[in-house]
């Protein structure tokens, strides 16, 4: 899997391989998947980035249990951004 949240992942993954040798016993890793303010296609769009997402986040799970790290791992997302439910007749609107 190439995509750009991806390679941040793999950029984690590598490091925690080398958790030992960097004498870390405990990290918190950052990542980001931008570009969700979106006015229109929001459907479409936020459905492809969260697929990648997804993806992403699968790859990173299967080679943390491959490498017996996954129980000793949190994964966690946040977001600031929000969307009213309703349309505007183009999109949706920035909500609280």
């Amino acid at each position: 899997l190439e995509t750009p949240i991806s390679n941040q992942f793999k950029q984690v993954t590598r490091i925690i391989a080398q958790r030992n040798n960097l004498q870390s016993k405990r990290d918190v890793f950052y990542v980001q998947l931008g570009s969700f303010d979106s006015h229109s296609d929001n459907y479409f769009g936020t459905a492809e980035k969260l697929s990648m997402l997804n993806g992403a986040i699968q790859c990173f799970a299967n080679n943390m249990k491959g490498n017996g790290l996954w129980n000793d791992v949190t994964v966690m997302s946040a977001s600031e951004f929000g969307r009213t439910l309703t349309s505007n007749g183009a999109g949706t609107d920035h909500a609280w």
